[in-house]
């Protein structure tokens, strides 16, 4: 589909389906999904994708999120070969699960953004 472009200093926002104007920006799209109005930008006759900043904060926290549940790992195996009780471990394996709870939780937000 043919579409105009609404740009404020080269970040779009606004698509015009029609009428087409020739004074706008003019870009050929599939979907409209195809633009993130007020995220993107028109650079050198292309757009340009850029990520939510929420979705940028999301990926990092999930990458924070791995680093802490690999950095428990050790104490899965420590009680896997008997050095750590039921009792002494119960709140480790609390801990991690609110670690997979969250990654979920963010993994399933980003999901619906894409």
């Amino acid at each position: 589909m043919l579409v105009n472009l609404i740009l404020r200093d080269s970040k779009i926002m606004g698509v015009i389906t029609s009428p087409i104007r020739a004074e706008l920006p003019t870009i050929e799209i599939e979907s409209l999904a195809d633009i993130k109005v007020g995220f993107d930008t028109f650079e050198n006759g292309k757009v340009v994708h850029h990520e939510e900043p929420k979705a940028v904060a999301d990926r990092e926290r999930i990458i924070e999120l791995k680093k802490l549940l690999s950095s428990t790992d050790y104490l899965c195996m420590k009680h896997a070969d008997g050095a750590l009780t039921d009792e002494e471990y119960a709140p480790i394996k609390a801990l991690r699960q609110s670690y997979r709870d969250e990654i979920n939780s963010l993994e399933a937000e980003l999901s619906m953004l894409n």
